[in-house]
């Protein structure tokens, strides 16, 4: 088979677009006006942590961009346009495509976070919020595939307890009689359980919050077990069922 030789001059502009290709990377200080278009290769590496407000006016131009550090990026409307028209705290090993038009002014083309996550996740846990499988959404109806198991809150007599916390509360009658107190803070409509149980023969009282529970009488016999189930209302727990001696 027949050699076909490369003409002298193609084999010169190869090695000509090579080197031409093959960009090394010039550091750019970070400072209010970072000049990168100034920087004699396509790719930039910013160091420091400086606030960038500007990056030169060289025109009709484009650089590859690595930031070495943390920093802010200060978007401008005209001369220096950030995705989401907003300002972007970089992050070591960060890159971004900035091109400038043929005035100076710089847009970013494309922005890529070191760590993988999007540049603006604002919505996640929010209005995205299933970004994590195990997390429900808290305004669609949930269909739970598993039992669910409240973490309980175990409750110190006379003292106040967070509501907004856990749902499930355990009192320890031992030694003395065990006031219930009411909650510093709880969360609307939703539901409460009272788990009492007796180590020793002594009775419990409840906070002035408390509705319903007058005309009962606790079980109060160690080795007992009393359920209280309420419903807050915003200002009252509601008792709406209970069970005593249920451990007998």
């Amino acid at each position: 088979m027949a050699q076909t030789r490369i003409p002298a001059s193609m084999i010169t502009g190869l090695d000509e677009f090579l080197a031409d290709t093959k960009w090394s990377v010039t550091d750019v200080a970070s400072a209010g006006t970072c000049d990168i278009g100034a920087a004699t290769t396509p790719r930039v590496n910013i160091t420091g942590t400086t606030t960038i407000t500007s990056l030169g006016t060289d025109a009709n131009t484009f650089r590859i961009v690595r930031f070495a550090g943390a920093l802010t990026l200060t978007h401008n409307a005209t001369t220096l346009i950030l995705p989401g028209g907003a300002n972007i705290t970089t992050e070591a090993g960060d890159h971004a495509l900035f091109g400038s038009d043929g005035s100076g002014n710089w847009t970013c083309i494309s922005y890529i976070r070191d760590s993988g996550f999007p540049l603006y996740d604002d919505d996640i846990g929010s209005t995205v919020q299933a970004y994590d499988a195990d997390t429900a959404k808290l305004d669609a109806n949930q269909e739970w595939s598993a039992p669910q198991r409240p973490e309980a809150l175990a409750l110190t007599s006379a003292t106040g307890w967070d509501g907004t916390a856990k749902q499930y509360l355990t009192v320890t009658v031992d030694g003395g009689a065990f006031t219930i107190a009411n909650p510093s803070s709880a969360t609307t409509n939703a539901f409460y359980v009272f788990k009492v149980s007796y180590t020793t023969s002594h009775s419990i009282s409840w906070g002035a919050n408390y509705r319903g529970v007058s005309g009962i009488t606790p079980t109060a016999t160690a080795g007992g077990i009393d359920y209280f189930t309420f419903q807050w209302d915003g200002t009252n727990m509601n008792l709406v069922g209970y069970s005593l001696d249920a451990g007998a």
